[in-house]
């Protein structure tokens, strides 16, 4: 046996639960085949699965679909090879926590460690915040495409319309794409 003294800290782990499940959904079963699966490997790295391309994800039993653990030295190797691993992991047919998890592992108070049963529950707080602010960038990046768009056609036809100018369509399209990079 052991005493308290004697035992010493060594290196960190982390475990992910891969389920069918959709998170965005309050985290309900999501049943059917796996089309694709292709599990990381590597240092550090445990997948301790059961599941197979082609296996169906069945209504009737628990939806996991593998515990994946992760080790690394310290909290931020293990973080760094889970970022890894889980850019690699693909699972294909069904929704799973894979995305969850990709994002959680971003989260500042996840890196830090700062864990409680609060922790899933703040974090929803947060990304509610982040995909409002995503939105509105995605509707700036439409908002100057469209316009991009319509000057083009308008540039271009006014050039095609002034037989005195010496520059190519060529070049008018080039000048154009590069002003709308800057946006």
């Amino acid at each position: 046996s052991f005493t308290q003294e004697e035992i010493q800290w060594r290196g960190h782990a982390i475990e992910c639960r891969i389920y069918a499940e959709d998170f965005e959904n309050n985290f309900m079963p999501s049943p059917g085949r796996i089309d694709r699966l292709k599990i990381p490997q590597g240092n550090g790295v445990r997948d301790d699965g059961g599941v197979y391309q082609g296996s169906e994800v069945s209504i009737y039993y628990d939806p996991m679909i593998s515990k994946f653990c992760i080790y690394g030295r310290n909290r931020e190797e293990a973080i760094s090879r889970l970022r890894r691993a889980l850019s690699e992991y693909e699972i294909a047919g069904i929704k799973t926590t894979l995305q969850f998890f990709r994002e959680i592992i971003e989260d500042e108070e996840f890196q830090k460690g700062i864990l409680d049963t609060g922790f899933i529950e703040r974090w929803s707080k947060r990304r509610k915040v982040i995909e409002a602010t995503q939105i509105e960038k995605d509707l700036a990046a439409i908002a100057a495409a469209l316009r991009f768009r319509s000057e083009r056609k308008h540039s271009i036809g006014a050039v095609s319309a002034n037989n005195n100018s010496h520059r190519s369509q060529w070049q008018i399209a080039g000048r154009l794409a590069m002003f709308a990079n800057r946006l």
